[in-house]
């Protein structure tokens, strides 16, 4: 492990760099977010060696498959791949576990004409996902760096600057 201006990072089991960012909170114990791979785990309940009677199962029932089917064990705790949203766009992972990418697909406004086509209340539902629109990478750091609001700075990713 390794201290940068107060934050903790430690190697990824995924791809064997220093770019897990690890945090502490009362409720989840350690939190870890793998900024090269866009894999995360939290102590509590992807541990499933310190909580093994948590019902891992139940807890994937509301995860989309291709989540589920890219879940890395590193031996003692389970890490999936993130979904990030922000007001413009959503990344996620896409494909199957064979054949996948990371998506960037922007967050647009939708017309009433449009929410009524979909039949949708128009107050609750004036935007949409826009699937159509949307950018696929190998990489979730390419990915990201569509998402207003999140900078994860310059980092090294096999020998080449990530700016």
């Amino acid at each position: 492990m390794k201290m940068i201006n107060d934050d903790v990072w430690t190697e990824s089991p995924i791809t064997g760099k220093e770019h897990v960012l690890v945090e502490h909170d009362d409720k989840h114990g350690e939190s870890k977010f793998d900024i090269s791979s866009g894999y995360f785990t939290n102590e509590y309940p992807m541990n499933y060696k310190k909580y093994p009677d948590f019902n891992h199962e139940e807890m994937e029932e509301s995860m989309p498959e291709i989540v589920k089917n890219l879940k890395f064990d590193d031996g003692e705790s389970y890490w999936y791949p993130c979904t990030i949203q922000s007001e413009n766009g959503v990344v996620f992972p896409e494909g199957t576990p064979d054949d996948w990418k990371w998506c960037f697909a922007p967050i647009v406004p939708i017309t009433p004409e449009q929410a009524k086509e979909m039949g949708v209340d128009e107050e609750t539902f004036n935007q949409k996902i826009d699937m159509d629109s949307a950018i696929r990478y190998d990489r979730f750091l390419d990915a990201v760096k569509n998402i207003n609001g999140y900078s994860l700075g310059d980092i090294e990713l096999d020998g080449e600057s990530d700016k």
